[in-house]
Protein backbone atom coordinates (compact mmCIF):
# COMPACT_ATOMS: atom_id res chain seq x y z
CA UNK A 1 0.00 0.00 0.00
CA UNK A 2 1.96 2.94 -1.25
CA UNK A 3 0.64 6.48 -1.58
CA UNK A 4 -3.14 6.54 -1.27
CA UNK A 5 -4.64 7.75 -4.54
CA UNK A 6 -7.86 9.69 -4.90
CA UNK A 7 -9.38 10.28 -8.31
CA UNK A 8 -10.57 13.76 -9.21
CA UNK A 9 -11.29 14.03 -12.90
CA UNK A 10 -10.70 17.16 -14.92
CA UNK A 11 -7.66 18.30 -12.91
CA UNK A 12 -4.47 19.47 -14.59
CA UNK A 13 -1.30 17.58 -13.65
CA UNK A 14 1.20 19.42 -11.47
CA UNK A 15 4.45 17.97 -12.81
CA UNK A 16 6.73 20.46 -11.06
CA UNK A 17 5.77 19.18 -7.61
CA UNK A 18 6.12 15.59 -8.78
CA UNK A 19 9.61 16.37 -10.14
CA UNK A 20 10.65 17.83 -6.80
CA UNK A 21 9.41 14.82 -4.88
CA UNK A 22 11.14 12.36 -7.20
CA UNK A 23 14.44 14.24 -6.95
CA UNK A 24 14.27 14.28 -3.17
CA UNK A 25 13.50 10.56 -2.96
CA UNK A 26 16.70 9.54 -4.77
CA UNK A 27 18.62 9.66 -1.50
CA UNK A 28 20.36 12.96 -2.23
CA UNK A 29 18.26 14.88 0.28
CA UNK A 30 18.53 14.64 4.05
CA UNK A 31 15.14 14.07 5.63
CA UNK A 32 16.31 15.09 9.09
CA UNK A 33 17.61 18.43 7.76
CA UNK A 34 14.27 19.07 6.07
CA UNK A 35 12.47 18.46 9.36
CA UNK A 36 14.73 20.81 11.29
CA UNK A 37 13.64 23.70 9.07
CA UNK A 38 10.15 23.56 10.55
CA UNK A 39 10.55 24.89 14.08
CA UNK A 40 6.79 25.08 14.66
CA UNK A 41 6.36 21.30 14.73
CA UNK A 42 5.01 21.01 11.18
CA UNK A 43 6.66 20.16 7.89
CA UNK A 44 5.00 21.20 4.66
CA UNK A 45 1.65 21.23 6.48
CA UNK A 46 2.27 17.83 8.10
CA UNK A 47 2.57 17.66 11.87
CA UNK A 48 5.05 15.48 13.75
CA UNK A 49 3.17 13.35 16.30
CA UNK A 50 4.46 11.49 19.33
CA UNK A 51 3.76 7.77 19.56
CA UNK A 52 1.36 8.35 22.45
CA UNK A 53 -0.64 10.72 20.23
CA UNK A 54 -0.74 8.08 17.49
CA UNK A 55 -2.09 5.57 20.00
CA UNK A 56 -4.71 8.02 21.21
CA UNK A 57 -5.85 9.04 17.71
CA UNK A 58 -6.23 5.40 16.68
CA UNK A 59 -7.86 4.45 19.99
CA UNK A 60 -5.02 2.01 20.61
CA UNK A 61 -5.24 0.69 17.04
CA UNK A 62 -8.74 -0.64 17.58
CA UNK A 63 -10.18 -0.48 14.05
CA UNK A 64 -8.34 -1.77 10.97
CA UNK A 65 -9.49 -0.29 7.65
CA UNK A 66 -6.88 -1.93 5.42
CA UNK A 67 -3.72 -4.01 5.42
CA UNK A 68 -0.92 -5.11 3.13
CA UNK A 69 2.26 -7.12 3.22
CA UNK A 70 4.28 -4.50 5.07
CA UNK A 71 1.80 -2.13 6.71
CA UNK A 72 -1.60 -1.85 8.37
CA UNK A 73 -4.01 1.09 8.20
CA UNK A 74 -6.17 2.05 11.19
CA UNK A 75 -9.08 4.45 11.50
CA UNK A 76 -8.13 7.63 13.36
CA UNK A 77 -10.36 10.11 15.18
CA UNK A 78 -8.87 13.55 14.65
CA UNK A 79 -9.66 16.81 16.45
CA UNK A 80 -12.77 18.51 15.14
CA UNK A 81 -14.76 15.27 14.81
CA UNK A 82 -13.08 14.35 11.52
CA UNK A 83 -11.71 10.94 10.62
CA UNK A 84 -8.24 10.07 9.41
CA UNK A 85 -6.23 7.01 8.47
CA UNK A 86 -3.02 5.98 10.23
CA UNK A 87 -0.67 3.75 8.27
CA UNK A 88 1.75 1.76 10.45
CA UNK A 89 4.80 0.24 8.77
CA UNK A 90 6.07 -3.10 10.07
CA UNK A 91 9.41 -2.73 11.88
CA UNK A 92 12.57 -3.89 10.08
CA UNK A 93 15.77 -2.32 8.84
CA UNK A 94 14.71 -2.49 5.19
CA UNK A 95 11.16 -1.26 5.82
CA UNK A 96 12.48 1.63 7.90
CA UNK A 97 14.35 2.82 4.81
CA UNK A 98 11.20 2.38 2.73
CA UNK A 99 9.21 4.37 5.31
CA UNK A 100 11.73 7.23 5.29
CA UNK A 101 11.71 7.34 1.49
CA UNK A 102 7.91 7.39 1.38
CA UNK A 103 7.76 10.08 4.06
CA UNK A 104 10.37 12.15 2.23
CA UNK A 105 8.24 12.08 -0.92
CA UNK A 106 4.94 12.79 0.85
CA UNK A 107 6.31 15.77 2.77
CA UNK A 108 7.00 17.53 -0.52
CA UNK A 109 4.30 16.18 -2.80
CA UNK A 110 0.97 18.00 -2.70
CA UNK A 111 -1.51 17.18 -5.45
CA UNK A 112 -5.28 17.10 -5.81
CA UNK A 113 -5.17 13.41 -6.79
CA UNK A 114 -3.17 12.29 -3.76
CA UNK A 115 -4.67 11.99 -0.30
CA UNK A 116 -3.14 14.64 1.95
CA UNK A 117 -0.52 13.68 4.52
CA UNK A 118 -1.59 15.25 7.82
CA UNK A 119 1.23 14.05 10.04
CA UNK A 120 3.79 11.40 10.87
CA UNK A 121 5.70 9.75 13.70
CA UNK A 122 9.25 8.54 13.12
CA UNK A 123 10.56 8.00 16.65
CA UNK A 124 9.46 4.34 16.92
CA UNK A 125 10.55 1.16 15.14
CA UNK A 126 7.13 1.22 13.48
CA UNK A 127 6.84 4.33 11.33
CA UNK A 128 3.41 6.01 11.28
CA UNK A 129 1.81 8.17 8.58
CA UNK A 130 -1.43 10.07 9.26
CA UNK A 131 -3.60 10.74 6.20
CA UNK A 132 -6.95 12.37 5.63
CA UNK A 133 -9.65 9.73 5.37
CA UNK A 134 -11.44 9.22 2.05
CA UNK A 135 -14.54 7.08 2.40
CA UNK A 136 -15.86 7.12 -1.17
CA UNK A 137 -14.43 3.80 -2.33
CA UNK A 138 -11.20 2.42 -3.72
CA UNK A 139 -9.31 3.22 -6.90
CA UNK A 140 -10.62 -0.03 -8.40
CA UNK A 141 -14.20 1.05 -7.61
CA UNK A 142 -13.63 4.32 -9.44
CA UNK A 143 -12.08 2.67 -12.49
CA UNK A 144 -14.29 -0.40 -12.81
CA UNK A 145 -17.33 0.09 -10.58
CA UNK A 146 -17.98 -1.19 -7.08
CA UNK A 147 -18.36 -4.93 -6.73
CA UNK A 148 -17.01 -5.73 -10.19
CA UNK A 149 -14.36 -8.42 -10.15
CA UNK A 150 -11.26 -7.79 -12.24
CA UNK A 151 -9.73 -11.03 -13.41
CA UNK A 152 -6.01 -11.34 -13.92
CA UNK A 153 -4.69 -13.01 -17.04
CA UNK A 154 -2.21 -15.59 -15.79
CA UNK A 155 -0.67 -15.96 -19.24
CA UNK A 156 -0.24 -12.20 -19.59
CA UNK A 157 1.31 -11.95 -16.13
CA UNK A 158 3.72 -14.77 -16.96
CA UNK A 159 4.75 -13.08 -20.19
CA UNK A 160 5.48 -9.84 -18.37
CA UNK A 161 7.38 -11.62 -15.59
CA UNK A 162 9.58 -13.44 -18.10
CA UNK A 163 11.11 -10.11 -19.08
CA UNK A 164 12.10 -11.24 -22.57
CA UNK A 165 8.86 -10.65 -24.47
CA UNK A 166 9.40 -6.93 -25.15
CA UNK A 167 8.64 -7.05 -28.88
CA UNK A 168 5.90 -5.21 -30.80
CA UNK A 169 4.32 -8.48 -31.94
CA UNK A 170 3.64 -9.50 -28.33
CA UNK A 171 2.50 -6.15 -26.98
CA UNK A 172 -1.14 -6.61 -27.99
CA UNK A 173 -1.27 -9.89 -26.05
CA UNK A 174 -0.03 -8.23 -22.86
CA UNK A 175 -1.99 -4.97 -22.93
CA UNK A 176 -5.42 -4.87 -21.28
CA UNK A 177 -7.91 -5.84 -24.03
CA UNK A 178 -10.42 -3.32 -22.66
CA UNK A 179 -8.34 -0.61 -24.32
CA UNK A 180 -9.55 -1.92 -27.67
CA UNK A 181 -6.16 -1.39 -29.28
CA UNK A 182 -6.18 2.33 -28.47
CA UNK A 183 -2.64 2.75 -27.08
CA UNK A 184 0.85 3.77 -28.13
CA UNK A 185 3.00 0.69 -28.76
CA UNK A 186 6.20 2.34 -27.53
CA UNK A 187 4.54 3.47 -24.31
CA UNK A 188 3.06 0.02 -23.74
CA UNK A 189 6.47 -1.59 -24.30
CA UNK A 190 7.99 0.79 -21.77
CA UNK A 191 5.40 -0.08 -19.14
CA UNK A 192 5.78 -3.82 -19.83
CA UNK A 193 9.54 -3.53 -19.41
CA UNK A 194 9.07 -1.62 -16.16
CA UNK A 195 6.65 -4.28 -14.89
CA UNK A 196 9.21 -6.99 -15.70
CA UNK A 197 11.85 -5.14 -13.69
CA UNK A 198 9.48 -4.82 -10.73
CA UNK A 199 8.92 -8.59 -10.82
CA UNK A 200 12.65 -9.36 -10.71
CA UNK A 201 13.79 -12.12 -8.38
CA UNK A 202 16.30 -9.93 -6.53
CA UNK A 203 14.58 -7.24 -4.36
CA UNK A 204 17.77 -5.17 -4.23
CA UNK A 205 17.78 -4.80 -8.03
CA UNK A 206 14.13 -3.94 -8.46
CA UNK A 207 13.51 -0.25 -9.28
CA UNK A 208 12.81 2.04 -6.34
CA UNK A 209 9.64 4.09 -5.99
CA UNK A 210 11.59 7.13 -7.19
CA UNK A 211 12.83 5.30 -10.29
CA UNK A 212 9.32 4.08 -11.07
CA UNK A 213 7.89 7.60 -10.84
CA UNK A 214 10.71 8.96 -12.97
CA UNK A 215 10.26 6.20 -15.53
CA UNK A 216 6.53 6.76 -15.84
CA UNK A 217 7.13 10.46 -16.41
CA UNK A 218 10.07 10.15 -18.78
CA UNK A 219 8.81 6.94 -20.41
CA UNK A 220 11.18 5.27 -22.89
CA UNK A 221 14.34 7.14 -21.89
CA UNK A 222 14.44 5.70 -18.39
CA UNK A 223 13.59 2.13 -19.41
CA UNK A 224 16.87 1.50 -21.23
CA UNK A 225 18.86 2.68 -18.21
CA UNK A 226 16.98 0.42 -15.80
CA UNK A 227 17.28 -2.56 -18.14
CA UNK A 228 21.02 -1.97 -18.53
CA UNK A 229 21.43 -2.18 -14.76
CA UNK A 230 19.97 -5.70 -14.87
CA UNK A 231 21.57 -6.96 -18.09
CA UNK A 232 23.32 -9.81 -16.26
CA UNK A 233 20.13 -11.08 -14.60
CA UNK A 234 18.01 -13.97 -15.96
CA UNK A 235 14.99 -11.64 -16.19
CA UNK A 236 15.92 -8.88 -18.59
CA UNK A 237 14.34 -6.82 -21.34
Amino acid sequence: MGCFLRLKFGRKKDTKKIDAAVAASDGTGDLDQKKEKDFDGTNGGARKYSWSEIERLSMNFSQIVGSGGFSTVYLAHLPGSSNGAIKIHCPSGFLNRVFKQELDILLQLQHDNIVKLLGYCDNQDEGALVFEYVSNGTLQDKLHGAGREIRESSSRTSMIASGDECSPTKVAEMVDPRLGGDFEVKEAMAMISLAALCLGQSPSLRPSAAQILHTIKENIASISLLCTQQKDLPNKC
